[in-house]
């Protein structure tokens, strides 16, 4: 009779060596588009907050460009607005989930 300890050992070893090496390759794909997700999240939530603010500013009688920060979240936003031609241009900056600066710039016709 042989023995089969040492084969049934091997083919342990081998099919823990391949659940690591998926473990290793997806985890850190996993991140990454967790860490995108919020990135996308952020921006749509600023987009937002700059439509509402730039609305607010076009229906107003007299504009004078003005500038100020918002807390959104767990992150900081800063908000320009200022007349560039015939249309008013707001801008909002903030830092990422990746720690980078974005910009983000709408227009609008102003009522006349």
């Amino acid at each position: 009779m042989l023995s089969n300890r040492g084969f049934s050992s091997i083919e342990l070893l081998a099919a823990f060596s391949i659940l690591m090496l998926i473990m290793i390759t997806l985890l850190p794909t996993v991140y990454v588009l967790k860490k995108e997700e919020r990135i996308l999240s952020q921006r749509r939530t600023v987009h937002s907050s700059l439509h509402d603010h730039l609305l607010g500013v076009l229906h107003t009688d007299n504009f004078h460009p003005s500038a100020f920060q918002e807390e959104i979240g767990t992150f900081t936003v800063h908000f320009t607005f200022t007349r560039q031609d015939h249309l008013i241009k707001g801008c909002a900056s903030w830092n990422n989930a990746k720690q980078m600066e974005e910009t983000s710039c709408l227009y609008g016709y102003p009522s006349e």
